[in-house]
């Protein structure tokens, strides 16, 4: 089995002390300890900004100068690596002014052993490995917040345009109609009135389909009435009337209790936006939309046999918004995306939610 390697960054000015620490290093057998060592504070202040080692054991007085205040220096500058302060004599206050300084740990040389050094650094590894790990994630979080926050902006600006251009100025006739009728009657002309009130209920009867169309694109009545998978065959039957250039196979393979309620609301977003992205952009005519469950969870698949691309265009692209989106309500639902595709031969979205295992879909 190989050793595991560790780079090792010693700023020491002493000789003496350098041989001490590489030579306690040299004895653990289970680590490869490659170390460097730097004399100079200005190197070393160069070589901890760099952060191109794993971990700096930094001594406390550095001639005249003062190794915590070049430990401060250096996280100003961008080093992230941990450190551990290294001095020739044990001190409670030294100690805390150093933790303070944003050192992860505080050996005394003269208590120095290759087991304790062995110990320290491998936990402060650890440490800052797992400190990295929470930014990456709080990191992913705020980007993940950031496209929610854009999806919503987008859902609000449709609304509102589809609320203008149709409900809003179907409204605005419809008022003008009631005006004019009103008018008619008092100036006595009752045949008139009631031709301008019959026009009137055919308007409020589109109105009210109009409302509805936009009322079942934002939640489906049905979702919750009928559940995910019946709404999903009434939204392939719908989308396929609208683009009847495009075929659409539907392979369910989950009931619906296998499917969490929370999700549900999810996946049908999901699904609907796709479809949707690949309408406007793919130039497919064939669309596979696949439900399925493993012992790992559910699985969410959706292959067109369109232009595809290549995913290093995807930030040149109009629909690589649209993916953003995808994959934000994905992760934010606890689960992951996957894109697949190739100029010229399609894309396949692949979503997965982990959850307890599940019983075994029904053969359809």
């Amino acid at each position: 089995m190989s050793r595991q390697k560790l780079s090792v960054l010693l700023v020491e000015d002493d000789e003496d002390d350098y041989v001490l620490v590489r030579d306690l290093l040299a004895e653990i057998a289970h680590v490869d300890y490659q170390v460097r060592w730097v004399a100079q504070r200005a190197q070393a202040l160069q070589a901890m900004a760099d952060s191109g080692h794993d971990i700096c054991l930094l001594d406390l007085r550095l001639g005249e100068a003062d190794g915590l205040a070049l430990l401060q220096e250096a996280s100003l500058a961008g080093c992230r690596m941990p450190v551990i302060v290294l001095t020739g004599y044990g001190d409670r206050e030294v100690d805390a002014r150093a933790l303070e300084a944003g050192a992860v740990d505080f050996l005394a040389k003269e208590e120095l052993s290759s087991a304790l050094l062995d110990r320290s650094i491998r936990y402060a590894v650890r440490q800052a490995q797992i400190l990295e790990s929470l930014r990456a994630s709080e990191g992913r979080s705020r980007q993940l917040s950031i496209d929610l926050l854009t999806v919503q902006e987008t859902e609000r600006k449709r609304i509102a345009g589809e609320l203008h251009d149709s409900v809003g100025q179907a409204l605005a006739a419809a008022k003008f109609a009631v005006e004019n009728s009103l008018q008619q009657v008092s100036q006595g002309r009752a045949a008139e009135a009631e031709a301008t009130l019959a026009r009137l209920v055919s308007m409020l009867r589109g109105i009210a389909e109009e409302t509805r169309r936009i009322q079942n694109d934002l939640q489906p009545r049905m979702l919750e009435d009928l559940g995910l998978l019946e709404t999903l065959d009434w939204f392939c039957q719908e989308h396929g009337k609208t683009y009847a250039g495009i075929r659409i196979e539907c392979r369910i393979m989950v009931r619906e209790e296998q499917v969490p309620s929370a999700l549900k609301a999810t996946v049908f977003r999901i699904v609907q936006e796709s479809f949707n992205n690949i309408s406007r952009h793919s130039k497919a005519d064939l669309v596979q939309l696949g439900l399925s469950a493993d012992s790992e969870g559910l699985i969410l698949s959706i292959r067109d046999n369109g232009l595809g691309f290549e995913p290093k265009e995807l930030g040149n692209r109009r629909s690589g918004m649209g993916l953003q989106n995808l994959k934000g309500r994905a992760e934010l639902s606890g689960g992951t995306f996957c894109l697949d595709t190739e100029k010229g031969k399609g894309t396949a979205l692949l979503f997965r939610w982990p959850s307890p295992p599940l019983s075994r879909p029904p053969d359809l």
